[in-house]
């Protein structure tokens, strides 16, 4: 029989209560001729057990998934298809695109662990619905050549969560750490993108993208740049608890395309923080967006709507950007400016060149 009683007591033997209701433990097979385990769970945890046995199985609580070991390594066991991307060789690949690569055609998740990724060749998100996992700021994904970091394109259900990544800095142009073409339904979700070539996150002829609780910085030209592709313009493009700061130009440039901006901080950038050109019906509201136009006299404002109709920007603090705080500029119409805060020793408060502009309860 494999299950004994931790104090094993002879027959007819008295004891104490304390010692007769000790647990029973299990040293050998158990027979249970077909009948149920009841109320049964499996070990969850959020790492890899020492020793394992083949047919071991554990709940992996990080990622949500079962995994057994088949007397070589952890294969996933659940209906989700996942595979695990570890620069330590302890997981299914060590390449986060051979992790993508081997998910099937309808896509799944790709875990990658803590370690650093030195980058050759971009990463091709070359399927639907792949999503992107990794330990938050110790999954490093970086290059120190001149090369996009991720690519996705005319895809949709991308996720990119809680991962790290680190361009060239070299500052050649039209090289970006993200690039979104085209994708549909798709978010990036608390992740650092830092010192890109040229764009931190760039979208092109996207729909709705949400970016959430993204931090970009130190990028050579813009933090966020979404930029319509022919005649596809960006629409329901949600950007929300985002910074992007100390850029080499402007922070978030919404160029033909419909987005909300909220709850983000922009500072410390070349040119504008915020800057909406034929961006209709977009909104930006409850933004901190200080200490922008490092350039010193480009002409650009902390908030920037150009030839932009409808737009609302309200409730923004906006501080010590150089020249205007917001400019609504020719080409605008019916735009509604509302209950900012614009502070600035050397530059001025609202710049209002629109037609139809709403001006109310903005300071000054």
């Amino acid at each position: 029989m494999g299950i004994k009683h931790e104090d094993v007591m002879a027959h007819g033997q008295k004891g104490l209560s304390s010692e007769w209701n000790k647990d029973h433990i299990i040293d050998d097979d158990v027979e249970c001729n077909q009948h149920q385990h009841k109320e049964h769970v499996i070990e969850n945890r959020t790492d890899w057990p020492a020793g394992p046995v083949k047919g071991q199985i554990i709940y992996r609580t990080d990622v949500n998934h079962f995994y057994i070991w088949n007397g070589a390594t952890w294969v996933s066991y659940s209906n989700v298809a996942t595979v695990i991307v570890a620069a330590d060789g302890l997981g299914d690949y060590t390449d986060i695109q051979e992790g993508i690569d081997a998910l099937p055609a309808g896509g799944g998740i790709v875990y990658v662990k803590e370690g650093t990724y030195t980058l050759t060749a971009f990463i091709d998100i070359n399927k639907n619905n792949v999503t992107i996992i990794g330990a938050g700021k110790a999954t490093k994904i970086i290059t120190g050549l001149n090369i996009w970091l991720i690519i996705a394109q005319n895809k949709s259900g991308i996720q990119l969560e809680k991962l790290y990544l680190a361009g060239s800095g070299a500052g050649a142009a039209t090289v970006d750490n993200i690039m979104l073409v085209g994708v549909t339904g798709s978010q990036i979700v608390n992740c650092w993108v830092e010192d890109a070539d040229d764009i931190g996150i760039y979208l092109r002829g996207c729909s709705g993208i949400n970016l959430s609780g993204v931090n970009v910085s130190n990028s050579g030209g813009f933090g966020i740049y979404m930029e319509h592709f022919g005649e596809t313009r960006n629409s329901d493009i949600t950007i929300s608890d985002c910074s992007s700061n100390s850029n080499g130009s402007i922070g978030i440039f919404a160029d033909e395309s419909t987005c909300i901006i909220k709850g983000c901080h922009i500072s410390d950038n070349f040119h504008s923080g915020i800057f909406l050109y034929e961006a209709d019906d977009s909104v930006v509201n409850v933004n901190y967006v200080g200490e922008n136009n490092t350039s010193s006299g480009v002409g650009q404002a902390g908030i920037v709507s150009s030839f932009t109709d409808d737009v609302v920007i309200g409730n923004n603090r906006v501080r010590e950007n150089n020249l205007w705080q917001i400019d609504i500029g020719n080409g605008c119409n019916d735009n509604i400016v509302v209950a900012n805060s614009c502070v600035s020793a050397a530059g001025g408060g609202i710049q209002d060149y629109g037609i139809g502009t709403e001006l109310a309860h903005n300071k000054p």
